[in-house]
């Protein structure tokens, strides 16, 4: 079976904390697990990527009424270069269209080229540069998507 079929994508429980905190331990995140609990009230959802009750992955999305911000969208580093970024961060238009969202947000490493290229084929266009944005100076990528303009974005369907 292929790895497209074998997810499926839920909320997050607070109870994940341990599992998504060990995801960012092996990728080296500038998150913690206070950032995270930090995105356990209103105006946040957080999703789960999973294969059985194993965690493959997670997106954090700020919801500021008028546009969502993604906080947050890593896979694990053993379940990378799968496709499991692009259904997330799929569901995550689709789930923002359901509410009526028409615009996200998001910031992104500057030597981040494969996250960079996944929103581009998604339909997110680089608007900005935060100059030294993170604690180790680097640059942060703005970019924005217009979900009304995104190609190919309308006809997707996910199924789970």
């Amino acid at each position: 079976m292929s790895v497209k079929n074998s997810f499926n994508i839920r909320n997050t429980t607070i109870h994940d904390i341990p599992e998504i905190q060990a995801i960012l331990d092996r990728i080296s995140s500038d998150w913690s697990s206070s950032i995270l609990k930090d995105c356990f009230q209103d105006h946040y959802f957080q999703w789960v990527i999973c294969r059985g009750e194993v965690i493959l992955g997670f997106a954090v999305v700020k919801n500021n009424l008028d546009l969502w911000e993604i906080m947050q969208i890593m896979i694990d580093q053993n379940e990378q270069r799968q496709g499991l970024a692009t259904q997330l961060l799929q569901f995550v238009i689709t789930q923002a269209k359901k509410w009526g969202t028409t615009k996200l947000q998001l910031e992104v490493r500057q030597s981040n080229t494969p996250a960079i290229r996944l929103y581009q084929k998604n339909g997110f266009q680089k608007v900005g540069l935060r100059k030294k944005y993170y604690a180790d100076h680097e640059d942060a990528v703005l970019m924005d998507c217009n979900i009304t303009l995104a190609s190919g974005i309308s006809n997707l369907l996910i199924r789970f």
